[in-house]
């Protein structure tokens, strides 16, 4: 009877923030949900277990990140829910963010909400929004993730129906998954709105794939990397041509292992990095 799925994973490098993740679950104001939580190359502390107050299923696996997804992914389609609702476990919820996502997802495919920025302490800046070029309810466009991404695993809710549908698209070998998995739906025709309003706090710690904060050379390397492989599988399974993106990529790849400009390299990591931001 319970039809809302609230999917998280855990994995070392989130663990330590488990616990305050937890809390915003236990405070959401809609309780009708379960929380799937994949637990993947590591374990959960009992005390942080006991404190979780939803029905709650514990999926335990030890595996690379995109293969733990996947298969986290598939076992999802073993239950019966209609919506599910992301958030990364290093993340923390808004309490209305169930509440609100439910009503909101109706009469649309998925939804995307606004973020908060939130410190490694948990310290959360309530005064600027994390997306603020995108105009509220409206009608998300392929064009607008073409090359920057405004859709993660913190702030997006899918019909299940629709979800499962697309499993079998998405390269479970690329890093930046929620973003693959962002433009297969709307390749599909699936309609989606994007929410202006900060319902999940996007935690900027060290050992996040890629802080938005760190400007280093080599973080701007991977991000060149993760984003020139992404356009790579799109050009090779969907036929979209991304020739200039990989070679203006290719070439700003050059120019910073040959030491350019320090306020270059400044620059380049926003106009560059996958969030829209």
């Amino acid at each position: 009877k319970i039809m809302i799925c609230v999917f998280t994973v855990v994995h070392p490098k989130s663990k330590k923030f488990f616990q305050s993740f937890i809390e915003s679950i236990n405070k959401q104001t809609y309780k009708n949900f379960v929380l799937f939580i994949c637990v993947n190359g590591c374990s959960l502390d009992k005390d942080n277990i006991d404190k979780i107050r939803c029905n709650y299923f514990i999926y335990r696996i030890n595996e690379t990140a995109g293969t733990a997804r996947k298969k986290a992914f598939y076992k999802l389609k073993n239950f019966k829910f209609k919506t599910i609702v992301f958030i990364d476990s290093d993340d923390t919820l808004d309490k209305q963010r169930l509440e609100f996502d439910v009503k909101n997802i109706k009469n649309l495919d998925f939804i995307v909400t606004n973020f908060n920025i939130m410190n490694d302490k948990g310290v959360i800046n309530y005064k600027k929004k994390f997306f603020t070029k995108i105009k509220n309810k409206s009608v998300i466009k392929y064009s607008q993730i073409r090359n920057k991404n405004f859709i993660g695993f913190s702030n997006l809710t899918i019909k299940a129906e629709i979800f499962f549908s697309i499993l079998h698209q998405i390269n479970y070998k690329l890093i930046a998954l929620d973003w693959c998995l962002a433009k297969i739906l709307l390749l599909n025709y699936f309609r989606g709105k994007f929410f202006d309003k900060s319902l999940s706090n996007y935690r900027q710690y060290s050992e996040n794939v890629s802080s938005v904060k760190d400007r280093s050379k080599n973080n701007l390397l991977k991000v060149i990397k993760i984003k020139t492989e992404h356009f790579k599988f799109f050009s090779q399974s969907f036929k979209m041509n991304y020739r200039f993106e990989i070679q203006r990529l290719e070439m700003l790849k050059r120019m910073i292992k040959s030491k350019i400009s320090k306020k270059y390299k400044q620059k380049s990591i926003v106009s560059n990095f996958w969030w829209d931001i």
